[in-house]
């Protein structure tokens, strides 16, 4: 019930506690640095068929050639589990190869995004994000991102991440 708790603020009040509360800290860094450091590589889906070997191979490719390590970006994504949900917009690029791939795969924080569009049934089709520096309101259609929600307790497409449940000590 505490207003620093809801809307958007809430984020950054999780963010700030993320930060400034070592425990909360050491077990983020712990859980995100789990995820980030295995060696991320695509399976063919049938390793007999040579086309899903070629395609595995083009999404290593892309993983090895975009402009930032793949670690970060499965970091940044992997912080669906606390906040609720997640959101990074993929930037596409022309590759040497003809082919096109991934520029960049930047996050979009949750306290940016304002409004959801979903449909009749639930499914989110986009979301609406305030510029941190202009403040204008810009859509991003679900085509152009990676929206990962922790939906296991709630059908909110904002999710129930274990931020939720952090409290305050008291002083």
């Amino acid at each position: 019930q505490n207003p620093k708790w809801s809307g958007p603020q809430r984020y950054r009040q999780a963010s700030d506690l993320a930060v400034n509360a070592s425990v909360v800290a050491a077990g983020i860094h712990y859980f995100l640095n789990l995820i980030a450091n295995p060696k991320w590589r695509a399976q063919p889906s049938d390793p007999n068929n040579p086309e899903a070997v070629r395609m595995a191979e083009f999404v290593d490719s892309v993983m090895a050639d975009i402009n930032q390590p793949w670690a970060s970006i499965v970091r940044q994504a992997g912080m669906f589990r606390f906040h609720g949900f997640s959101v990074q917009e993929w930037i596409a690029k022309h590759r040497d190869d003809g082919m096109i791939g991934l520029e960049s795969v930047e996050s979009r924080p949750q306290h940016t995004i304002e409004r959801w569009a979903v449909d009749d049934f639930g499914t989110v089709l986009g979301m609406f994000q305030r510029n941190p520096q202009t403040s204008q309101i810009l859509g991003l259609p679900r085509s152009k991102v990676m929206y990962i929600v922790e939906d296991t307790l709630t059908d909110s497409p904002e999710g129930l991440g274990v931020f939720r449940h952090l409290a305050e000590p008291n002083h």
